[in-house]
């Protein structure tokens, strides 16, 4: 047949017309057989014979739209594929794929429902921590010491480095085991004499 031939059959790929198969196959740089099968194909909507309208399937228009390269804007695939030495489908690929970000349609189709991705999920972001909680060695929490009291009321000591907190020691008065006044012990279990006997007993003692 004279369109299997490629003679008579005008053809329009790309958005630009070709009055035969052939001279479509030379300028695209296909063979005859390739723009007859993409003629052929609901896979190529830029292909089709003049006068006829093909199934879009998610990009049918975007063949014939300009396209920009590098900040150039050329008026069809075709016309960037023969500036570029590439292939239309190499340039067709590339504006479409996010990673050539060069590469990009004067108006960009909406993507389909089908390939639309969702935003990345942005992780919440704690109470930040202060200085002291950031140390690799936290410091012990120690109560301050108290008024005189007569030995009642002991303090704990702990040590924020263990989960829960530990007890390392307890604080509060306690009768000096020499002299038998009352001093404030940082250890109520190991201190039990007071430092101005120094276990000696004597007359600088606390007033307690």
């Amino acid at each position: 047949m004279e369109s299997n031939s490629g003679r008579s059959l005008v053809v329009i790929a790309d958005g630009v017309e070709y009055s035969s198969v052939g001279q479509a196959a030379t300028a695209l740089g296909l063979s005859n057989s390739a723009v007859l099968y993409r003629l052929s194909s609901p896979n190529f909507p830029a292909f089709h014979r003049k006068g006829e309208t093909k199934s879009a399937d998610g990009y049918s228009n975007q063949a014939s739209k300009a396209v920009i390269v590098d900040g150039l804007e050329y008026s069809s695939i075709s016309q960037a594929a023969t500036a570029l030495k590439l292939s239309t489908t190499a340039v067709r690929m590339r504006a479409n794929d996010p990673k050539y970000q060069n590469y990009r349609w004067v108006n960009p189709r909406p993507l389909p429902a089908r390939e639309k991705t969702s935003q990345p999920t942005v992780p919440r972001v704690g109470k930040v921590k202060s200085f002291e909680e950031r140390q690799i060695a936290k410091p012990l929490i120690e109560p301050a010491p108290w008024p005189f009291d007569g030995g009642v009321q002991r303090g704990q000591v702990l040590d924020p480095n263990f989960d829960p907190p530990r007890v390392i020691r307890k604080i509060g008065w306690l009768r000096c085991m020499a002299c038998r006044r009352y001093h404030f012990s940082q250890d109520v279990a190991r201190v039990r004499i007071c430092s101005p006997c120094g276990g000696n007993g004597g007359d600088k003692l606390h007033s307690g």
